[in-house]
């Protein structure tokens, strides 16, 4: 099984719940991660160098957003 994370900042970014929707219509398991509601995930997500949302990884490998999740699971 892959381990699946997606971070984001809720129900405002339509690009995250469009990330959570692909998942679960695909019966993937994840973690969410809101990055105004965790501030480890925030510090996490920043000190890479990252100012956009959603950012997803697999097995720790961050490949992208909503476009590079979908190609992914393809």
């Amino acid at each position: 099984m892959k381990n699946i994370e997606v971070y984001g900042t809720g129900e405002e970014c339509i690009w995250c719940v469009r990330c959570c929707e692909l998942l679960d219509s695909m019966g993937e398991e994840y973690i969410y991660k809101n990055v105004r509601e965790d501030e480890d995930a925030m510090t996490f997500i920043t000190g890479l160098g990252l100012r956009s949302v959603p950012q997803v990884f697999i097995d720790g490998v961050l490949i992208g957003g909503y476009t590079e999740l979908q190609k992914e699971l393809s």
